[in-house]
This record gives structure tokens, sequence and C-alpha cells, in this order.
């Protein structure tokens, strides 16, 4: 099965604009917990791997 990881950043009024979609995003988050598809989650240090 295929992992991936995805990197976001955050926009201006961030709570504000999630709200209307914050507790279907932790359900379906939860659901995809229980599920065995989500491994981990949760804010990472703002590294360049590149460098």
């Amino acid at each position: 099965m295929p992992k991936y990881v995805i990197w976001g950043s955050y926009c201006d009024n961030v709570k504000e604009k999630r709200a209307p979609f914050r507790q279907a995003h932790l359900d379906g988050l939860k659901a995809q917990k229980e599920a065995g598809t989500l491994l981990t989650i949760g804010p990472t240090k703002d590294v360049n791997y590149l460098s």
C-alpha cells in the first residue's frame, strides 16, 4: 500500500476559515486512524531538507 506525506501551511485567519469544516475533518481522521490507514499526524518542525 502506498504511503504519503502531506506538507501544508496556514493562511491568514486560519481558525475562522477552518471552523465550518473542522469537525468533519477530525471525524475523517479518526475513521482513518481506526481503519489503520492513518499512521501519524501532527505538526513538524519547518526544516529545509534540500540544504
